[in-house]
């Protein structure tokens, strides 16, 4: 359920992690359940990734609220109703360097969610089912200005997202949001004392069109 005032994300999001080929591109910010951050780095210039990468969250005994557009409607009675839940989200990202500094990304969401409806509850509508489809859109642009030192990175990533998701199956947000980030990186990956390590930590505003 979105808030019905603008979304103001002023979290600075800490976590270490251990340096990977791809991990300053921007065409994947990490898992559900995971904390998600970005590289202030690029891929470098005239590169190409292509990147899939999918996650899995497993709710056990979830009650239904009784509120509008529940499936607790389904149900019938009154009684308190507990279900599983079980969400698979995969991402398609496609990013390219335009230079060492500037890079853009494209991303695409694949949704599929199953609720398992325990077999003495099942009545009528209200049953074990599965959706799938497709979720938003969405674009990223990165720029990481130049600064002389290999240890550290400031970066600025824009994102838009677009409600290409199917709205009845609940895969869209159902807006266009716009989110701007401000991304440090120290990177420590370049040090022989110390193991290999990135420090990240990103600041960011999410501007809601439909709320506006």
């Amino acid at each position: 359920m979105r808030t019905h005032a603008r979304i103001l994300v002023a979290s600075v999001i800490l976590t270490m992690l251990f340096s990977a080929t791809a991990a300053s591109h921007v065409s994947w910010d990490g898992t559900a359940g995971m904390l998600r951050v970005y590289d202030a780095g690029t891929i470098g210039k005239g590169k190409l990734v292509f990147s899939l990468g999918t996650s899995y969250m497993r709710w056990p005994e979830e009650r239904l609220l009784q509120c509008p557009g529940s499936f607790y409607n389904y149900a019938g009675g009154t009684d308190p109703k507990e279900v599983t839940l079980n969400f698979f989200t995969s991402r398609a990202g496609l990013t390219l360097g335009l230079s060492d500094h500037v890079e853009i990304a494209a991303n695409l969401d694949i949704r599929n969610w199953i609720m398992e409806v325990p077999s003495e509850l099942e009545q009528g509508d209200f049953k074990t089912m599965y959706r799938g489809g497709l979720g938003d859109t969405w674009l990223l642009l990165k720029l990481a200005p130049p600064i002389p030192t290999k240890y550290f990175k400031f970066g600025v990533l824009g994102t838009a997202s677009f409600p290409t998701g199917n709205k009845e199956r609940r895969f869209t947000t159902d807006s266009i949001d716009f989110r701007l980030d401000g991304l440090f990186t120290f990177d420590m990956t370049h040090t022989d004392a110390f193991v290999p390590t990135k420090l990240h930590v990103n600041v960011g505003y999410v501007f809601n069109l439909s709320l506006i």
